[in-house]
């Protein structure tokens, strides 16, 4: 696809027979004929992009900016939610080993979910999911601890972290998915690059944010997460629906 992108036509041809011949296949000659979309696509000049004619595109600039904040917030709820339990007791090779195992089962759940699930309800769900989990964290903290012995607690917390990492693991692979399903080829590397430079923001803001909260507003750490997750939630529904659905090669489309 990036090689498409760059009219770089003949290298990618070399590189699909490598790949066919490494894994023993035959590759199908017909993508090469002169009828095939990929060589229409080789006759026709690419228009190059920039950042501003792109961005200027209503609906690219729209889901841009979703995906910027899906990522946002899933970096800003990941080093969140180490910054909190870096506060909380209890066995460190149980919390180590019950995150290690969290974050493996949301990656294993993602491939299910994409193959089989539409995409934007299922995104759509598993954060109102982590959402009830932090929610729950925090109920935990404040109510739980006066009837339990903190040796319970927090145990309780790290399983609840633990279910909000795996929602968490599969977010963040199964807005990959869509960010890739849903952006059309000739912007997608330029999409990709702005969300995943303020995604990273996400992952800066998350221990002072998660500070603040405590010290200026007298709320709980995992407030702010939470209330993330929420409006990520419904945000998402703003990107159109692709579960089976062809994915568009141009703007114009």
């Amino acid at each position: 696809s990036y090689m498409y992108q760059k009219n770089d036509f003949q290298r990618a041809k070399e590189i699909l027979l490598k790949i066919s011949k490494l894994n023993g296949k035959t590759f199908p000659m017909i993508v090469f004929d002169r009828e095939h979309p990929l060589s229409l696509l080789q006759k026709s000049h690419l228009e190059q992009f920039n950042y501003k004619e792109i961005y200027s595109n209503n609906r690219v600039r729209c889901m841009v900016i979703v995906y910027s904040m899906m990522l946002f917030t899933l970096n800003f709820s990941y080093f969140g939610e180490i910054f909190t339990l870096s506060y909380v007791q209890g066995n460190i090779y149980f919390n180590a080993a019950v995150n290690s195992v969290a974050e493996l089962t949301g990656y294993a759940l993602s491939g299910l979910i994409a193959s089989k699930f539409s995409l934007r309800k299922s995104i759509c769900l598993i954060y109102v999911l982590v959402f009830l989990a932090f929610s729950f964290f925090i109920f935990t903290d404040y109510y739980l601890v006066q009837v339990l012995e903190k040796e319970y607690i927090a145990d309780i917390e790290i399983v609840i972290s633990g279910i909000s990492r795996i929602g968490v693991a599969t977010l963040f692979c199964l807005t990959y998915v869509l960010m890739n399903e849903t952006l059309e080829t000739k912007v997608k590397s330029l999409s990709f690059g702005v969300a995943m430079f303020l995604e990273k923001l996400g992952a800066l803001a998350a221990p002072m944010c998660t500070y603040l909260t405590v010290t200026l507003l007298k709320l709980h750490p995992m407030s702010s997460i939470a209330i993330l997750c929420f409006i990520s939630a419904f945000v998402i529904l703003c990107v159109p629906e692709k579960h089976r659905i062809n994915s568009l090669s141009t703007l114009t489309n």
